[in-house]
């Protein structure tokens, strides 16, 4: 799992009901910079974190996903 992946989860392991759109993980819990190549590498990795589904992502009616940590207890 790459780096950022690993920032991620380790957020969702220390708060398992947090859910939040990118620009809110990239702003509050990844506290990093906000260039257009920070927001890509993060939806990449939240991307990549819902393909293994370990997260879900939910699309709010403006269109924005809300990513949130998926319970062990739903995966096969």
């Amino acid at each position: 799992m790459a780096p950022l992946e690993t920032q991620i989860l380790n957020y969702f392991k220390e708060h398992p009901r947090a859910s939040d759109t990118l620009e809110g993980i990239v702003q509050w819990w990844l506290m990093g910079d906000h260039s257009a190549d920070s927001i890509e590498q993060a939806r990449l990795a939240l991307e990549h974190l819902v393909s293994l589904d370990v997260l879900s992502a939910r699309v709010d009616n403006t269109g924005r996903a809300h990513y949130r940590l998926n319970r062990i207890d739903n995966r096969p």
